[in-house]
């Protein structure tokens, strides 16, 4: 968390929070996704393990970073991702939130351009679902005039991004707490995904 802040003050970035929660349970923490920024202001005020994919362990820099991290490393290439590394990737993060980690996904799977959220990929819902872990929605989104070149999405290279942030001479951002989730009012993961892209989506959108 130290480490993010530093970082984040060296970058300018400011970050405004609705509320500050506590908890002693592990908890999924869900929010959209804009960029590799995200990562640090979130971590900056949830101590928590990260769900990202493998692409980004193969990513320059960004990969190494998310491992000194303590990331989880999903496969999300479909001729990759096989019944198998799904069961090891869901046995993994079974056992850190029973050592009482908090545990962050980015049910999009992707990073968006800002306009609005994409919709969730319902798989590590399941994990919430089977051992009844509570969700905690979080809505991301950066505001002022420069708001949309925070995003990084498509085939945007990763250093002439953050380029174009270091000279920016204040980023404002904006951590929106919503209402926990229960998963175990919903029959499925899927219905539980789509309910929550719903909240989450207008939400973002209203604010």
């Amino acid at each position: 968390m130290f480490t993010c802040k530093l970082v984040l003050k060296l970058l300018n970035i400011k970050v405004v929070k609705n509320q500050e929660s506590i908890s002693s349970e592990s908890s999924l923490l869900v929010a959209n996704h804009l960029s590799y920024i995200d990562a640090l202001v979130l971590f900056s005020h949830y101590p928590s393990l990260f769900i990202t994919s493998q692409e980004m362990r193969e990513t320059f820099l960004l990969g190494k970073l998310a491992s000194l991290g303590g990331c989880f490393f999903v496969e999300r290439r479909k001729d990759r991702r096989t019944e198998l590394t799904k069961s090891l990737e869901m046995e993994s993060m079974k056992k850190k939130m029973d050592q009482n980690f908090n545990v962050f996904l980015f049910p999009e799977g992707t990073s968006s351009d800002g306009s609005s959220v994409l919709p969730f990929k319902a798989t590590f819902f399941q994990l919430a679902l089977d051992h009844k872990i509570k969700i905690r929605p979080l809505i991301v989104k950066y505001e002022g005039q420069n708001r949309a070149l925070v995003p990084w999405y498509g085939e945007m290279t990763f250093f002439s991004h953050l380029l174009g942030l270091c000279r920016e001479s204040e980023i404002k951002v904006r951590i929106q707490e919503l209402e926990e989730v229960r998963p175990e009012v919903y029959s499925d993961r899927f219905i539980l995904a789509a309910s929550l892209h719903s909240l989450m989506k207008e939400t973002y959108e209203q604010h």
